[in-house]
């Protein structure tokens, strides 16, 4: 099929073509264009004339805008030009919209991931795109923009592209624009490597780890900092910053509240007969301060042990960095966990490795909760087992 003269294109036609060392663009008819970049990315482009210059518009990236979806705006761009109407859409910077975005973000996450992603924002993406217009960014643009960000860092080049597709849903969302050009630039991305934090599953290491722990000749805060992570499974930051006033010995659970949680949601931990034993024994040195775990300097700084603290208790125990770290714990819960039966589900809750599902999410914090304390006196029952073989 043509139009005039000109051979029309199709989805088998579009898929077959292959980058080149430069951008190139190839014509379906009435004024519409594919535009092959370099990094083998498609973008559609509406190609008009405006005071006797050649003038182009961005309609999408293919396959997210179909080739049926980019001709009906096409003729209905024609239609525009033919009643003089203007072509220029409504838009708005990047940077407005990052900042209506991250607000609106402040009731679903923690303090410290907002205040990161903010710093992230003002420092790596707002400089580059920020005075953009949401419209006129597309995936070579945000390409540019993070690979310079990966030459400094993977990770945060990662957590940039989170943010810019977030704003981009949002905008989205607003009618601002129709598609999320994110989605289209991971093979131009370096790949940054899940981040597996260093662990030990084997149950007689687990044991012989367990030991060391509870030998442990120095400050009492790492015995016990290590010991009651293992039987917890919380983040290590989220036992370090522990309080007083978020246990209930008479309920036996641990209640970290929302601003301390990396996914911005209340935690409950169901305490074993042993992690309140320790509890106990620690309440009797440090329940006259606010924290669980107060640093050596607290009159002075009252803060809380740092994360140093853990890493070194276990590098005294020779364990090297690539065997085991604080937060390998977790990993040694969950494997063992899932080896010895228990739902993969109860897990993970309790692990709270949220769903993204909104609606599974919509259950209240205690969902499972009765599974849950089982399962946690049956974990610590079974450390005890390890630790004593």
């Amino acid at each position: 099929m043509s139009y005039q003269g000109i051979k029309r294109l199709s989805d088998s036609k579009i898929r077959s073509f292959k980058p080149r060392k430069k951008v190139y663009r190839v014509s379906d008819g009435n004024s519409l264009y594919l535009e092959i970049a370099t990094s083998g990315s498609k973008l559609w482009r509406f190609r008009y004339k405006k005071n006797n210059k050649e003038t182009m518009i961005k309609l999408g990236m293919y396959p997210y805008v179909t080739l049926a979806e980019a001709r009906t705006e096409a003729n209905n761009l024609k239609k525009k030009l033919a009643r003089n109407e203007s072509l220029k859409k409504n838009s708005r910077l990047f940077k407005d919209l990052f900042f209506e975005w991250i607000n609106k973000k402040k009731a679903e996450l923690a303090k410290k991931t907002l205040e990161r992603k903010q710093v992230i924002a003002e420092r790596d993406l707002l400089p580059h795109i920020g005075n953009l217009n949401i419209s006129d960014i597309d995936a070579p643009i945000l390409i540019d923009c993070l690979t310079k960000i990966e030459k400094r860092s993977l990770e945060t080049a990662k957590k940039g592209k989170e943010i810019c597709k977030g704003v981009f849903d949002y905008a989205i969302a607003l009618g601002l624009v129709k598609y999320n050009p994110t989605m289209m630039i991971n093979a131009a991305m370096t790949p940054n490597p899940d981040k597996n934090y260093p662990t030990i599953t084997d149950p007689k290491k687990v044991g012989d780890l367990l030991n060391k722990i509870d030998n442990y000749k120095g400050d009492f805060r790492t015995r016990y900092g290590l010991k009651l992570l293992m039987h917890t499974f919380l983040r290590p930051g989220e036992l370090r910053g522990g309080r007083w006033d978020e246990i209930n010995f008479e309920t036996k659970q641990w209640i970290v509240p929302a601003e301390r949680m990396k996914r911005g949601r209340e935690h409950i931990v169901p305490l074993s007969n042993q992690a309140i034993s320790m509890l106990n024994d620690l309440y009797y040195i440090t329940g006259r301060t606010e924290f669980i775990f107060p640093s050596r300097r607290y009159r002075m700084n009252k803060s809380h042990i740092s994360a140093n603290t853990l890493i070194r208790g276990l590098r005294v125990m020779r364990y090297k960095k690539d065997e085991i770290v604080p937060h390998g714990f977790r990993q040694t819960a969950s494997t063992l966990l899932n080896e010895n039966g228990f739902d993969p589900h109860i897990v993970e809750k309790q692990l709270s490795h949220e769903t993204q599902n909104k609606v599974a999410r919509a259950y209240n914090k205690a969902e499972y909760i009765n599974q849950r304390t089982e399962m946690m006196q049956w974990w610590s029952n079974y450390l005890d087992k390890l630790l004593n073989e």
